[in-house]
């Protein structure tokens, strides 16, 4: 599975992360973890660092994202809480008005 992300960061020419974010498969990279994986050349290694660079600008960028649809969202879900209190003081008036009219009524 892959997440198309737009990253807002203003990256080096030289990106080791592509913009849609699957660098290595899951067990490929579990696997470089856990058996303590060393690159057999300085160009292995200056791959690995930039790929662990550009996945730190990635989580930023992510963090960034998130901060600011969370703000976005704040005020819908006050906005939301108060429409439902409205709602619900509807509903117990037009409960307490249908009480009322049936009384009159019998």
């Amino acid at each position: 599975m892959t997440v198309d992300l737009e990253f807002k960061s203003s990256w080096s020419s030289e990106t080791y992360l592509p913009h849609t974010i699957n660098p290595f498969s899951h067990a490929t990279l579990s696997s470089y973890l856990r058996n303590g994986y060393v690159p057999p050349s300085s160009r292995a290694i200056e791959v690995l660092n930039g790929l662990q660079r550009d996945i730190s600008w990635a989580l930023d960028d992510c963090d960034e994202e998130i901060y600011e649809k969370e703000e976005q969202i704040r005020p819908l879900e006050l906005r939301l809480a108060e429409v439902k209190k409205i709602r619900s003081q509807l509903v117990a008036i037009g409960r307490r008005a249908l009480s009322v009219t049936a009384q009159s009524d019998s």
